[in-house]
């Protein structure tokens, strides 16, 4: 069974898609890195590894910006949200930064973040 997930940045000019095999396919790690400390604002970045070919951009393009030491992250050029991020070292497979992630559901959450509560 497939599991069918989208994501999008917070200004929804950058929306995506994934689809995975089954719950195993992603993996969820901790980095507590300089590099992904800075990126993530907090004392460590939170991702889930998951296939390249299960990734997808629905709508827009997202910027691109390359570290030193070979990751590059992509991230909306209008809000700033980082989407995923991913390295030479492994290019079968991408980062998903989780705060853009959901999984569809029979309705939507009511999202009350644009009235700041």
């Amino acid at each position: 069974m497939t599991i069918h997930m989208q994501g999008r940045c917070v200004c929804k000019k950058l929306q995506y898609s994934l689809d995975l095999d089954s719950p195993e396919a992603a993996r969820t790690t901790l980095c507590h890195c300089h590099s992904c400390r800075r990126a993530f604002g907090t004392n460590y970045g939170l991702t889930a590894k998951v296939p390249l070919a299960a990734f997808r951009y629905d709508t827009g393009t997202p910027k691109r910006h390359t570290q030193d030491n070979g990751v590059t992250r992509e991230f909306c050029g209008e809000c700033g949200a980082y989407i995923c991020e991913y390295g030479v070292c492994c290019p079968c497979f991408l980062r998903l930064f989780l705060f853009c992630l959901f999984l569809m559901t029979e309705f939507e959450l009511e999202d009350k973040s644009e009235r700041g509560e």
